[in-house]
């Protein structure tokens, strides 16, 4: 590298030389620091890798005195609807509850609850605003409660009427009526108030349910036909207990079910002779393992709706005092 240097400078003083003897420069002036010996008076000669002193970049001045520019400073990021917090704050305070005094009384209500109450109050005192704005609101609710009822009333309407065409043509075929979830003989419509309303199973968990009330009845009846043949064969046993206690938590529990369902008095006569009729020891058995599989079954599903529950308890209580214990 440092021969390549002495050979540029050589070239370039010969190249100087030459025009001087040709005499190029004559009468031109130079601009300050250009001649080839600009070293203020000293032996300093511009060449490669010496530039003129009055170019070089100055002691204590920068070399870029508006120093690096700035970087662009980042766009906020737009807030997302699911990142507001004001739909979280606007809930929180329609639902905080707040004390008020009416009628010498303290009160506490939701926030929201109280803006209602308040604009109730101004629209009786005759502010025309206060009146509008709880009218369309009224409104605008029994417009949408009464279609969801026509909606509910078609929709109940049509499964009627399919299930009910399904149920003829096995009829006309002869083949077993399948499993109608809701069954159309539970659907009740009014055509006049558009009431549409099921008292039946309409899912699969309530018709196991339903299946474990009739096999509760059956075993009641079983349970009262027993007591009635053969009586309390052991003492504190859960066989030994009257025939009306059972014969009345049956029917009971047989008015609870769809009108479908139930049991007529002939019916339940019918059943209670053929319960009657089985051997005393076989009786006993099929009365105790039913008796375990229904009431493990009672906890695992609580089939029973929680009035009926309560009614069949408060019978236990009555008119079998020994089941309780």
């Amino acid at each position: 590298m440092s021969g390549d240097r002495d050979d540029g400078q050589k070239r370039r003083r010969a190249a100087q030389r030459r025009r001087a003897r040709s005499g190029e420069d004559q009468g031109r002036a130079r601009p300050e620091g250009d001649h080839p010996n600009d070293g203020n008076g000293d032996d300093y000669e511009v060449g490669f890798g010496k530039p003129p002193r009055s170019t070089r970049f100055q002691k204590g001045r920068s070399g870029n005195p508006r120093g690096r520019p700035k970087k662009p400073k980042p766009k906020p990021k737009p807030i997302e609807l699911a990142d507001a917090p004001s739909d979280y704050f606007l809930e929180q305070e329609a639902y905080r509850l707040l004390k008020f005094r009416e009628n010498g009384e303290e009160v506490e209500l939701p926030a929201s609850q109280a803006v209602v109450r308040s604009a109730i109050m101004s629209a009786l005192k005759g502010n025309r605003l206060s009146q509008r704005y709880v009218i369309e609101h009224l409104e605008q609710k029994e417009a949408a409660r009464q279609q969801l009822k026509i909606e509910r009333y078609r929709r109940l309407e049509a499964a009627k009427r399919d299930g009910q065409q399904v149920l003829a043509a096995c009829g006309r075929s002869g083949k077993p009526e399948p499993e109608l979830l809701p069954h159309p003989d539970d659907v009740i419509l009014d055509p006049n108030t558009l009431d549409a309303r099921v008292i039946g199973p309409s899912s699969a968990a309530e018709a196991r349910r339903c299946a474990h009330r009739i096999a509760l009845r059956a075993h009641l009846l079983h349970r009262a036909a027993h007591a009635d043949r053969y009586g309390a064969t052991r003492s504190g046993s859960s066989i030994a207990t009257g025939r009306s206690g059972w014969l009345l938590l049956a029917q009971v529990l047989n008015l609870g079910l769809p009108p479908r369902l139930q049991w007529t008095d002939q019916d339940m006569t019918s059943a209670l002779m053929r319960y009657a009729a089985l051997p005393k020891r076989d009786s006993a058995r099929q009365i105790e393992t039913e008796g375990e599989r229904l009431a493990h079954e009672w906890q695992a599903m609580k089939s029973l709706p929680p009035e009926l529950e309560r009614q069949i308890k408060e019978l236990i209580g009555q008119v079998m005092p020994a089941a309780m214990d």
